[in-house]
């Protein structure tokens, strides 16, 4: 792990992505596998985004009073925690990036938490919103348990706890998994031509996430994983 004031790096040895964390900003810069520095998301990309009490917010959102610091679980995972405020001091956001020995992939969480007064309405929750470096109009999406398999543009539902996206001309792709709660969960891929998310359902959409926060009361959203696949292997 490397942590500055400018940039977070979770690293396993295997895999590396790095999120800057400066400017008061909070997005990725790269994630790669080190055995080829073969690269998979743009950087720039909204990192995670929500809506609270309607309002759009996102990693290219203002925040304020961010700070980091270096975490581990009792199952040998080694990570980083982002942790920032919005431009008022409304409420506070905790990010997870979390590695494992050996394995390609790095577990994402986020929690919100309410500071002040009033209560907070919380929707449309992206752990992942991300660009990715793969092409659409090359790449397989398997999805619903990987027993289907479609070009381009692809909103999921409960039936899709990983998708895997696999770029046929460069043989490597990703593999997006959600954790969400049954019909709560909501994964997407190339809905702009590279957009990846994975998070809860949105609004106007069938069983549309929704969770109110009283004062002092803090929401983590089930975890979502990236992990790689190379060489039409999933690796993880």
């Amino acid at each position: 792990m490397h942590i500055c004031a400018q940039q977070v790096v979770v690293d396993n040895g295997v895999i590396k992505r790095g999120v800057d964390i400066s400017n008061g900003h909070i997005v990725t810069s790269h994630y790669v596998l080190q055995a080829n520095d073969m690269g998979f998301l743009n950087g720039g990309s909204n990192e995670f985004s929500f809506l609270v009490n309607s309002t759009f917010y996102s990693g290219r959102s203002e925040w304020t009073d961010i700070r980091s610091r270096e975490v581990e679980t009792a199952d040998g995972g080694k990570g980083v925690l982002v942790s920032f405020k919005d431009r008022v001091g409304a409420f506070a956001v905790d990010l997870t990036y979390m590695a494992y020995p050996g394995l390609p992939l790095v577990r994402k969480t986020l929690k919100v938490t309410n500071l002040g007064n009033e209560e907070l309405k919380l929707e449309a929750v992206n752990v992942e919103d991300v660009s990715m470096s793969l092409n659409p109009v090359e790449s397989w999406v398997m999805h619903k348990y990987a027993r289907y398999k479609t070009f381009g543009s692809y909103i999921g539902n409960w039936e899709d706890p990983l998708i895997v996206v696999h770029d046929t001309n460069r043989e490597s792709g990703m593999a997006i998994g959600n954790e969400a709660i049954g019909v709560l969960k909501l994964t997407s891929v190339f809905t702009d031509g590279s957009k990846m998310t994975a998070g809860m359902t949105h609004p106007g959409q069938p069983y549309a996430f929704r969770r109110w926060l009283g004062k002092g009361f803090p929401f983590q959203v089930r975890q979502a994983v990236c992990g790689e696949v190379l060489k039409n292997k999933v690796l993880a």
